[in-house]
């Protein structure tokens, strides 16, 4: 299975997945709410969204899946709610410019984290891994994983995208962090990260395999009509690696092995 495979797989996740269980899950919701009075937002949807947080945190414990942030953006702000209904179906070019107008326009960090985010996700469904991976390593700073019920769900994707830029020491980093960090975690994102992480590693050790992820990152920029400093420096990359491999070869015939 190679890192496209897991590519597919990870990104068809459905977006419905448990929260952390511990208090900081109120205590993010209830800064949230007081973000939103900060932001203007019609305070009777301010009210609305107060009292469904006392219902929503009692009946937690039934409905574990539950993410009242993300859930209470799309209720305060009608144009981050069209952007993701063009996310929910799948419409990943029109959702990603909507998102980008939101995070554009906004002065509400929890806001601007979340349309940053799936506007990453968009780029990533996309094709876009490089630009995909910066927006989500600014979104994975500790001060801005605190807007976000599912911060889990961020620190993977960063190690997604850098698994798909090939750069493999960061990705694995990245993973190994989840693992320790998040043990609470929904199962299917663990056992991915660790599936990952093992496959970065054995693709990077393999000379053909680190040939052939070169050289489909290559394809993906000229396909994107990508020609710049980082592509022409993929490209040294695969002329010099190829070069390796036929001196191997050749010194291998040489010595009859």
């Amino acid at each position: 299975m190679n890192r496209y495979t897991f590519a597919a797989a990870v990104l068809g996740l459905a977006l419905a997945l448990p929260a952390r269980a511990d208090d900081s899950y109120a205590e993010r919701a209830r800064a949230f709410l007081d973000a939103l009075t900060l932001d203007k937002v019609d305070p009777k949807v301010v009210e609305t969204l107060t009292a469904q947080l006392t219902a929503h945190l009692e009946g937690r414990a039934a409905d574990p899946e539950s993410d009242f942030i993300g859930e209470a953006l799309l209720v305060a702000y009608p144009e981050y709610r069209a952007a993701m209904k063009s996310w929910f179906r799948q419409y990943y070019e029109q959702a990603g410019n909507q998102l980008k107008a939101v995070a554009a326009g906004t002065d509400n960090d929890y806001l601007l984290a979340h349309a940053n985010y799936f506007y990453a996700r968009c780029l990533l469904q996309l094709g876009s891994f490089e630009t995909a991976r910066g927006i989500l390593a600014d979104v994975a700073r500790k001060d801005e994983l605190a807007r976000f019920n599912r911060d889990y769900e961020v620190v993977f994707y960063l190690g997604l995208a850098q698994g798909q830029m090939l750069m493999r020491d960061d990705a694995h980093r990245t993973f190994t962090a989840f693992m320790k960090d998040y043990p609470a975690a929904p199962e299917r994102y663990r056992m991915l990260a660790t599936k990952i992480a093992s496959e970065l590693k054995v693709r990077g050790e393999n000379e053909l395999y680190d040939l052939s992820d070169r050289m489909t990152l290559v394809q993906n920029y000229l396909s994107k009509q990508i020609s710049g400093k980082d592509c022409q420096k993929r490209e040294t990359e695969i002329v010099e690696l190829l070069d390796a491999l036929i001196k191997k070869a050749e010194e291998q015939e040489q010595s009859g092995t």
